[in-house]
């Protein structure tokens, strides 16, 4: 369903920033015709999609215009959605240049007055809420009273923490889950390998190159501190799996070297 409802989302940041930022009969003149929540928690997926040059163009075209326009009410809108289209950017894998392209073009067309620090102070509230979820979803599935977990919400909630350009945060959650490989809990170990499993197959081991090279620090690390488990030894095998299928051979050296390494200790 999540699928279903990105590709029916617009394929302009235009449309995204006032979707983001507006109401109900906005969606459903873009045939968004899903529940507004979901919509809006979608939407930084649906801009990381996007080329950063279709980005460019638009953006660059809507500032182009608004350099021509005299002071009035079609300004003002102009500036409200070159503004709401600032707040999404950040979502973009790419907002870093994008952000610097778009700075040089306000500056270009003396237009810095009307955006103020927009693109310096960028909305972080999606952010927060990547992060709550996830941080929910780590208390209630590790804890004794958990009965019920779905490792496929939880691998949703991981992904789109990366989709809002969280790598740190993302790094933490799997090095703790990683962790738990090892726990004393049976259950709290088969938890965290459905969970590794489902994120891992979630994932695209070159595009998130950061997220896999930091993982394959903590199994190295852990393989030589010895907490090998069942779970352990499984998630590995889906890792070297996942090294095979998408031809990441020096990905896969370097976990095979340090299985070699481990086993002469």
């Amino acid at each position: 369903m999540r699928n279903i409802i990105i590709q029916q989302l617009p394929d302009s940041i235009t449309s995204l920033a006032q979707l983001y930022s507006t109401d109900e009969k906005f969606a459903e003149e873009h045939y968004c015709d899903f529940d507004l929540d979901i919509i809006y928690r979608l939407i930084p997926e649906k801009v990381a999609l996007l080329s950063a040059d279709t980005i460019h163009t638009e953006v660059k075209q809507h500032i182009s215009e608004l350099a021509s326009e005299k002071e009035g009410d079609k300004k003002d809108a102009g500036v409200a959605i070159c503004k709401d289209i600032c707040r999404i950017m950040e979502f973009h894998p790419e907002y870093d240049s994008i952000s610097k392209a778009v700075e040089s073009y306000i500056s270009c067309e003396d237009l810095s007055n009307e955006f103020g620090n927009e693109l310096k102070s960028p909305s972080v509230r999606i952010r927060k809420e990547a992060q709550q979820t996830i941080d929910s979803l780590m208390e209630e599935t590790f804890s004794d009273l958990s009965i019920e977990f779905s490792p496929t919400i939880f691998a949703e909630s991981f992904v789109r923490l990366l989709k809002t350009g969280q790598k740190e945060k993302s790094v933490e959650i799997s090095s703790r889950l990683v962790n738990h490989l090892g726990d004393a809990s049976y259950d709290f170990r088969q938890k965290a390998l459905s969970i590794l499993i489902e994120i891992v197959n979630s994932l695209n081991l070159f595009s998130d190159t950061y997220l896999f090279e930091k993982l394959s620090q903590v199994i190295i690390r852990n393989l030589f501190e010895k907490k090998e488990t069942f779970e352990y030894s499984e998630f590995i095998w889906q890792i070297i799996e996942k090294a095979i299928v998408e031809k990441d051979y020096a990905f896969l050296a370097k976990i095979m070297h340090s299985l070699y390494l481990r086993r002469r200790i």
